[in-house]
């Protein structure tokens, strides 16, 4: 039978002994944050460095001249030419902007489901005959490939109309019978977002040439900011003329927001 002395002893030992494991189990746990500390501050600087690497390839990337460059210029020449519509009374402007299409364009460019560089002047004189003070400015040009000798440059700008009662009647010819609505028009800038879609591909001289045309523009936009109100711009887009290049027609709401 173990004496009291015995006892003591063993218990002093059991107690220096779990002190020992506690002292030496917090060391363990120091040395092992410590070093969870280390690798997250490598990583830490590892992954800014990356975000730094990554940073100077899109900087270089934006750089680099675009494969494209040369046909963007053309299309936002193209652009600048007609920026104030169709030159029907500057015999010299007209022949650069007849120059200009044949240029760009192919004979049988599809444009409106319909076709021909032909078609593409009709409708640019039918623009200049029906709407006063037309200008139409292009803030961005992009490229993008399609396949080896396709590709689609997008056009994103606005066109400014100067609204005349002959301009509102081509546009909403249901709106001629709300003079209370259309006064608020007359006499006013309407100014709408627009995107150009030109798909181009080689010819059989080697250069690129666009083969289909679509034009797209906000009228919600345009007619928010002049009359303020959804349920106005609901009065106006009420038969709407879906195309601002083509005589009126009466059309679905469904065109709201591209026409």
């Amino acid at each position: 039978m173990p004496t009291k002395q015995t006892t003591k002893t063993t218990i002093d030992r059991r107690r220096l002994q779990s002190r020992n494991n506690q002292r030496r189990y917090r060391e363990e746990t120091r040395t092992h944050l410590a070093s969870l500390e280390a690798d997250v501050r490598h990583l830490q600087h590892s992954s800014f460095r990356l975000e730094g690497q990554v940073e100077m390839l899109h900087e270089t990337i934006a750089a680099m001249p675009s494969p494209y460059l040369n046909d963007i210029n053309r299309v936002r020449s193209y652009w600048t030419l007609f920026s104030s519509g169709y030159a029907k009374d500057n015999p010299q402007l007209e022949a650069s902007q007849i120059e200009m299409l044949h240029s760009l364009m192919e004979e049988n460019v599809q444009i409106s489901c319909k076709s021909g560089i032909q078609e593409v002047v009709r409708q640019w004189k039918y623009c200049a005959s029906h709407y006063s003070n037309f200008e139409m400015v292009g803030d961005n040009f992009n490229a993008v490939k399609i396949t080896d000798d396709e590709f689609i440059i997008r056009a994103d700008g606005r066109i400014s109309l100067q609204l005349t009662l002959s301009s509102i009647q081509n546009l909403w010819p249901r709106l001629i019978s709300n003079l209370k609505l259309a006064d608020k028009l007359v006499g006013k800038v309407l100014v709408c977002p627009c995107t150009q879609f030109l798909n181009m591909r080689q010819n059989s001289l080697g250069g690129n040439k666009v083969y289909r045309c679509d034009f797209e523009w906000n009228l919600v936009d345009g007619l928010l900011k002049l009359l303020s109100r959804v349920e106005f711009v609901n009065l106006v887009l009420h038969g709407i003329n879906v195309d601002l290049f083509e005589p009126s027609t009466v059309s679905s709401l469904a065109y709201y927001y591209h026409v």
